[in-house]
């Protein structure tokens, strides 16, 4: 069958004011039942310089790390074999020299336990250098013992957390893990996190190389983390995954976003798109780039007769001065057609692709003997998506290719289909670009 498409960049981003943080946020009427879709756009202003940040890489340094890497192309092909492990041991070594004085880098190495191969260590000329030499001590052998390799380089993040800092641990493995914490790593991480008041030292990412992973597990960890769970089919994905990781890491504004939404009188909220029902009251938004936009799409009951605004919201989020709360202006109704309906449907789609992922991974079923359903589901998608507005016409072409193409036969299902539908919606919900090609 053919490669695994890499999720592709996320389409919808809305331009952003430079200036102070400015948030704004739109409804639209819908013609049925009485009900609006209100778009509520958090949109951080475009920075002047950057935060320094800390970045802890924790790799998997298992026995099959030792596998030779999977090439695509032809000209690859003819290179020397190189194993996962040296393929990452070179991505690794192309985000140190993307990083600068100021920022910090540490290593942690995870097998049948974890190590730490390089302290948390500032990014200059001599910094650079001990990193490149703690990448060619890492070593295939054992076990995944991923939790420990976590749980390391969570606390190495912690002990040495410092303000004004953006932070996050950037986890790599070709496998599934085969030592358990007790309970199961999410009770796990969900615990850690409690222990810290609900907040870790900094965002989780998670990247999957190949075809035999537990690429659930993995976008399980990533949505406790607020980061990006990144499937990379083969050698040619992993520099781009890892830069493009490291890029949103540098221009993170402020972390632990959470929108609190409340109806006005008479008001119900009934959905909010892509995000799990029973937490309607207060959506997690991750991180904050500058001068990017984060965007929520609620579906809210309005009672006949009712003028005015349909919700109140407030952001919360962690900047680099502390703890931050904004109001949001009440939402203006958008005329039918006007560039803000237009960004609104839009904004919707796009979330509801992200809930399409969800059905079609719970109908396929995880060996993909309930495909006939999934590809009915994605079918009836994208005959619902009306073409005409460019940024539908680009959800469009991707739930035509790629995501037809996952759930199309049974091999291609389960060797690559439902690792890339997982990271496909995961990039779309946190609206991150998650590689170049």
């Amino acid at each position: 069958g053919p490669p695994a498409a890499p999720p592709r960049p996320p389409l919808l981003r809305a331009p952003c004011p430079s200036g102070p943080m400015a948030v704004t946020t739109r409804a639209v009427a819908l013609d049925e039942g009485g009900s609006q879709h209100v778009l509520l756009s958090v949109c951080p202003p475009n920075a002047p310089d950057r935060l320094p940040c800390d970045i802890c890489m924790v790799v998997d340094v298992s026995g099959s790390m030792q596998q030779e890497a999977i090439v695509k192309t032809a000209q690859e092909a003819g290179a020397p074999q190189l194993s996962v492990l040296d393929i990452v041991r070179h991505a690794v070594k192309t985000v140190v020299h993307t990083l600068r004085g100021g920022d910090r880098l540490a290593i942690v190495a995870y097998s049948d336990k974890a190590s730490t191969v390089l302290q948390l260590t500032n990014m200059d000329d001599a910094g650079k250098s001990s990193a490149d030499e703690a990448l060619q001590t890492l070593n295939a052998d054992g076990q995944t013992n991923l939790w420990d390799g976590l749980r390391t380089g969570l606390e190495l993040l912690r002990s040495a957390s410092r303000a004004g800092a953006s932070a996050a641990l950037l986890l790599l493995t070709d496998g599934v893990p085969n030592v358990e914490p007790e309970g199961g790593h999410i009770p796990a991480l969900q615990k850690y996190r409690r222990e810290l008041g609900s907040k870790l030292p900094g965002t989780l990412h998670t990247f999957g190389f190949g075809s035999d992973l537990d690429s659930k597990l993995l976008n399980d960890l990533s949505c406790e983390g607020d980061g990006m769970y990144v499937f990379i089919p083969d050698a040619g994905f992993v520099g781009t995954a890892l830069v493009n990781c490291t890029a949103n890491t540098l221009v993170t504004m402020g972390r632990n976003a959470q929108l609190t939404v409340e109806p006005r009188e008479g008001c119900t909220i009934e959905h909010a798109y892509g995000h799990k029902a029973d937490n309607l009251a207060a959506l997690p938004l991750g991180s904050l780039q500058f001068g990017q936009t984060s965007d929520v799409v609620l579906r809210v009951a309005v009672p006949a007769g009712h003028s005015g605004p349909s919700v109140r919201a407030r952001l919360k989020y962690d900047g680099p001065g502390g703890s931050e709360t904004l109001v949001f202006a009440d939402a203006a109704a958008a005329a039918a057609g006007s560039a803000e309906a237009l960004e609104a449907s839009a904004q919707l789609h796009r979330l509801r692709l992200v809930e399409l992922v969800a059905e079609v991974l719970a109908l396929a079923g995880p060996r993909g003997e309930g495909l006939e359903a999934a590809a009915k589901a994605v079918e009836a998608f994208s005959a619902s998506l009306v073409a005409g507005e460019p940024k539908i016409e680009a959800l469009k072409r991707d739930t035509d290719g790629q995501v037809c193409e996952a759930v199309s036969c049974q091999d291609w299902f389960t060797r690559w289909g439902a690792h890339y539908l997982r990271s496909l919606a995961r990039a779309h919900l946190t609206q991150q670009c998650n590689n170049f090609k």
